[in-house]
């Protein structure tokens, strides 16, 4: 029998590194720029995601509230993009997690 034992490490907050170095970010800059390219107004966007004014989505845009998957997806269809195209390049990467671990037998 093997154990694995993390040395030097919390475990769950290796793990939470990891997982934040590797998350993907929505680029707010570039959803701003396309719905000013489209000349649409905030509140116009605003209202294809159900919200009744401009002030919901303002705070999507810039950033003080998060954007869930299904406003992202009705923001791209309104600027007539992929959702993909929204989300930052994160040319970081973290290829191999750290591998300060003792393995006895």
């Amino acid at each position: 029998m093997t154990t694995t034992i993390m040395v030097g490490y919390d475990m769950l907050n290796l793990l939470l590194k990891w997982q934040v170095r590797n998350m993907r970010r929505v680029n707010l800059e570039k959803i701003r720029g396309l719905r000013k390219q489209k000349n649409l107004t905030q509140r116009q966007i605003a209202q294809k995601i159900g919200y009744k004014t401009g002030i919901g989505y303002h705070y999507l845009e810039t950033g003080r509230c998060k954007i869930t998957a299904e406003q992202l997806d009705v923001i791209a269809t309104a600027l007539g993009v992929t959702t993909e195209e929204l989300y930052e390049q994160n040319t970081t990467k973290l290829v191999d997690p750290p591998t300060n671990y003792l393995t006895t037998e």
